[in-house]
């Protein structure tokens, strides 16, 4: 079987959850003659959105990813995406796990979800120095969902989607996104801590996981 992450195995969701879930499952499967190949960095689709049209068309067996590469086909989520709505990524992942079980997540009936999780909560990482909000107006920040767009729109800056995760750092160094909103813990794994030097500790949005 093959698990497809379009993302470096680095990073801490591969790392330290896809991996070793990977391997204890293995273990189990051997007896049968079964094996979960894992291909990360994009092996197996470049971006979220692909790997589950490759995951529905029967090319992967299982993918991760983050939901907001799929806008729209679950429309419950960005309920969840809001900032303030809860500081806890914790309490956010059970309340994503219930809306499933309670049949209140459309959008899923093609799959069967082995995982909903959501992740700590993004913060803003500039390449350029920032004093004020008023620094924002009109600089490229580069969002993952809808919910990010409208917070980015609020404090003044400019939007930009379309961009994965493995080409922000690209993107900020040939100066075509000023900043992203990202969780800290992903940042060194991308890129992202060394082409940025502005970092603005207060959360403003969540991203949602797809397993």
């Amino acid at each position: 079987m093959r698990l497809g992450i379009f993302v470096p195995d680095r990073v801490v969701h591969v790392r330290d959850v896809v991996k070793p879930w990977v391997a204890r499952v293995n273990e189990r499967l051997a007896e049968y003659g079964y094996e979960i190949k894992l291909m990360a960095g994009g092996s197996l689709g470049r971006d979220g959105e692909m790997q589950l049209r490759l995951l529905t068309a029967g090319v992967s067996d299982i993918t991760w990813f983050p939901t907001g590469y799929v806008a729209g086909r679950l429309p419950a989520v960005p309920l969840l995406e809001i900032p303030y709505l809860s500081d806890d990524p914790e309490d956010l992942t059970q309340a994503f796990w219930r809306l499933y079980t309670r049949g209140l997540l459309d959008g899923l009936s093609d799959v069967h979800p082995l995982a909903l999780s959501v992740s700590p909560a993004n913060f803003l990482h500039l390449a350029f120095d920032l004093d004020t909000l008023d620094g924002l107006s009109n600089r490229k920040i580069r969002v993952a969902n809808a919910a990010q767009a409208r917070i980015v729109g609020a404090v003044g800056g400019t939007a930009v989607g379309g961009i994965t995760a493995t080409q922000v750092a690209e993107s900020l160094s040939r100066n075509m996104i000023d900043g992203t909103l990202f969780s800290w813990h992903g940042t060194r794994a991308t890129g992202i801590e060394r082409t940025t030097r502005t970092h603005v500790r207060q959360p403003l949005a969540f991203s949602l996981r797809l397993w």
